[in-house]
């Protein structure tokens, strides 16, 4: 099973309802506006339930998720990168060497 791509598959998902709870609208139109807002710039939670609870108490989040920060640039993109460098174990398994985060200016 490959699940190279899992954490941002999974991040996606979160940034999309994280952005629907703040829209309070479930509507692309509606919450497409807010995929930005919670990703940076506000308090940092790393789960969907966290950001959830600061969202309903009315704070802005920024949410990390499982393949690290976001930050989203204004044209709706991550701005930052987490980059595993890998390595192929003695059984053809991949091995995370180590975990590199790149930021360019936005």
């Amino acid at each position: 099973m490959n699940t190279i791509y899992s954490a941002q598959a999974y991040d996606c998902a979160v940034v999309i309802a994280l952005a629907a709870e703040e829209a309070h609208s479930n509507a692309p139109t509606a919450f497409v506006s807010h995929m930005n807002d919670v990703t940076e710039g506000g308090t940092a939670c790393t789960s969907y339930a966290q950001c959830k609870q600061l969202i309903d108490a009315g704070t802005n989040i920024n949410y990390n998720g499982a393949s690290g920060p976001l930050d989203f640039s204004k044209v709706g993109e991550p701005s930052v990168g987490t980059y595993d460098v890998w390595k192929f174990g003695s059984k053809g398994q991949v091995v995370t060497i180590r975990q590199t985060v790149v930021s360019p200016s936005k």
